[in-house]
């Protein structure tokens, strides 16, 4: 049975609610998708407010999904997230950084290449 766009944004929304995302998330997004197909494949007539009333909010299910968590796994899956986004973040501030000191340099040479081009030139001859 093909996903409704409801649904899509329905796991989307679980999705952004958890807190990293890797292996162990992905799986618990394709066994819920699959447990929302078999409900549907059961109850063709059922919407959206019925889902939810089965699975839960996404806000539900995100927390229930990170209480079964052990709290040091959780801890160290926040770490590696914050420390990847920092990364990032250092990354692009490097990179604007350098890329400013590249266009100054290059400025200045062009400004002293352009004060170094003879552009007249006065010939006096004397007899």
């Amino acid at each position: 049975m093909q996903m409704s766009k409801e649904i899509k944004k329905y796991l989307k929304e679980i999705k952004l609610l958890l807190p990293a995302f890797n292996k162990d998330e992905k799986k618990f997004l394709r066994d819920l998708m699959e447990r929302i197909e078999d409900y549907l494949d059961e109850n063709s007539n059922a919407t959206m407010q019925d889902i939810e009333n089965q699975f839960g909010t996404p806000m539900e299910i995100a927390q229930s999904y990170m209480s079964s968590l052990d709290l040091d796994v959780l801890l160290k899956r926040l770490s590696i997230s914050h420390f990847v986004r920092r990364f990032f973040a250092i990354a692009a501030i490097c990179m604007i950084l350098g890329l400013c000191v590249y266009s100054i340099c290059m400025y200045k040479a062009y400004i002293c290449y352009k004060d170094t081009l003879v552009t007249n030139s006065e010939t006096v001859i004397v007899d």
